[in-house]
């Protein structure tokens, strides 16, 4: 086997980021309180292990900085420190207020680090339009707005605000980036076609963040994010041919965090609405169940990678991009 595939690569860092991402929304539920403890729990093992495991395996293969420099795996080590600090918001109770933000402050200080560093790559010519994939969102906007919404939980709105502003400058600017690649005929995403469901978790997680904030700037601002998440859940209904005919992947985690935060707004707007409860276990159900249908896909895939080994054809595959090339 090759030493890279027996690694743990970055983009593997979005299972964690799933798994928190469904915690959050069964926050949503008081009545599932005790489930999100537990998915909580599962999400800081799912961390700690890879980044154990991605310690242990450094010295096979390239480097971290070879890998912080991969067109396709670079943008994903942004989720490092972004779940570690959804894991330190949430524990915080149990660490004290202190302890919690100073451990919210480091990991914010490096995510800010690898945001301006890729930044900086970019503006220096790092990089080439056609290596744009919707991973790009994560250093800079995932970052930002869900380091916002944790800000906020920590009882410092105004770090929020300031980051909310960097997620949504950098929103506008790299989404408009992704749409110049499809349009300059490089659609082709292969194996990172999933990666599409990000372009959906903005809206709303500036949604949750708005509401954790006390809803400022009245009922206006709660109609434009839910009207804007409603438009980005409806972009992806029109994906779904697209997704069902793509072999399982690790790039289908990417769907995980994006409908976690879709369910968990939707969830929050019900409670703050005070419309019926089950409009907001509806969605949290649904995110749940194909959360852990991923989940149980991407433990049995090596079972069934093994079943479907022998080869149907002599035909020879067509190569994808190599932007688009994921580490199994």
């Amino acid at each position: 086997m090759n030493r890279l595939r027996a690694r743990p690569t970055a983009n593997l860092f979005a299972i964690a980021f799933g798994v928190a991402g469904l915690a959050g929304a069964l926050d949503a539920l008081p009545a599932a309180n005790p489930i999100a403890e537990a998915v909580w729990v599962i999400a800081l093992l799912v961390w700690a292990g890879l980044v154990a495991a991605y310690a242990l395996h450094t010295r096979r293969g390239p480097s971290v900085m070879e890998d912080l420099r991969h067109p396709v795996l670079g943008p994903f080590a942004a989720l490092v420190p972004l779940v570690a600090l959804m894991l330190v918001t949430h524990f915080s109770r149990h660490t004290g207020s202190t302890v919690a933000v100073g451990l919210a402050a480091l990991a914010l200080t490096v995510s800010i680090a690898f945001a301006g560093w890729f930044t900086a790559r970019w503006m220096l010519g790092g990089g080439e339009l056609k290596q744009v994939h919707p991973g790009h969102l994560l250093p800079t906007v995932a970052a930002s707005l869900v380091s916002a919404v944790c800000f906020s939980n920590l009882g410092l709105p105004g770090v929020a605000y300031a980051l909310v502003g960097i997620g949504v400058m950098f929103w506008i600017v790299v989404t408009a980036l992704f749409i110049a690649r499809g349009l300059s005929g490089h659609a082709d995403l292969g194996a990172l076609t999933p990666t599409l469901a990000i372009h959906a978790a903005p809206a709303p997680v500036i949604g949750i963040l708005w509401l954790s904030l006390g809803s400022p700037g009245g009922a206006a601002i709660g109609e434009v994010l839910l009207g804007l998440t409603v438009f980005g859940v409806a972009t992806q209904l029109f994906l779904i041919p697209r997704y069902v005919r793509l072999a399982f992947a690790p790039t289908f985690w990417s769907f995980t965090f994006s409908s976690a935060a879709v369910a968990s707004f939707l969830a929050r707007w019900v409670t703050h609405e005070g419309l019926p409860a089950v409009l907001a276990v509806v969605p949290v159900v649904a995110v749940a169940v194909l959360i852990g249908s991923i989940g149980v896909r991407h433990l049995i895939d090596p079972l069934v990678r093994r079943r479907g080994a022998a080869p149907t054809s002599t035909a020879r595959p067509r190569s994808a991009p190599a932007a688009s090339r994921v580490p199994q």
